[in-house]
Order: structure tokens, then C-alpha cells, then sequence
């Protein structure tokens, strides 16, 4: 049976291949720090995260072309959800306006729905 795996045998295969273990690295990382419930704290985490997302982009030539693709795909779909989570974050976390006679979840939502 043939083995889809390519040997690392240059030192650009290596350096690649150490950036795509470093960002899986850096993702979980991320993902753990991140799931903190304190701001600064799950702050951080999203930005290793975000620099985790882009290591494997760096390092995606080393196991060939079909691979690379994926990369950049699940990157981009990764990258879509942070900036999703995040401006739903912002929505949360913005000044109520002074009309409290809203629910605080209307006063969050107003500039999305109109």
C-alpha cells in the first residue's frame, strides 16, 4: 500500500513542518487560554489563537498541494468565527443607552436589527 506521507528531507520541509506543529500548538493553546471567562485573560488566548491560525498557512507547502488547500479553507472558516464572535462580544459588551425601559438584550441588538 502506497503512503500518501511525504519524508521531510530539506530544511524548508522541516522549517515548515515545525510551523504547522508550533500552530496546532498554538491553537490549543489558544482555545484552552481563551475559554477563560475573565477579558484580559481569554483576550490573550484569542490572539494566540489567531496567531496559531496562521502558522500552518506558513508551513502548508510541505505536505503537498491537496493539504495546502485545506489549510487555507479551514483558516478562513476559523478566522470568520473569530470576527463573528468578536462583534458579537462588542454587541455585548456596549454601553447601554439611556433609555432603560428596554431590555438590556433589545438595546444590544438594535443596531443589528435596524
Amino acid at each position: 500500500m502506497q503512503s500518501t506521507w511525504r519524508e521531510p528531507v530539506h530544511w524548508d520541509d522541516k522549517k515548515e513542518v515545525s510551523r504547522t506543529k508550533d500552530g496546532l500548538l498554538f491553537l490549543s493553546l489558544g482555545a484552552i487560554v481563551g475559554s477563560v471567562p475573565l477579558l484580559g485573560i481569554g483576550f490573550v488566548g484569542e490572539i494566540i489563537a489567531v496567531i496559531g491560525a496562521i502558522l500552518p498557512i506558513l508551513g502548508r507547502e510541505a505536505f503537498g498541494e491537496k493539504h495546502s488547500k485545506y489549510v487555507l479553507v479551514s483558516t478562513v472558516i476559523y478566522l470568520v468565527g473569530f470576527l463573528i464572535t468578536a462583534i458579537f462580544a462588542l454587541a455585548f459588551t456596549a454601553q447601554p443607552r439611556l433609555n432603560d425601559r428596554q431590555p438590556y438584550e433589545q438595546r444590544c441588538f438594535e443596531g443589528f436589527l435596524v
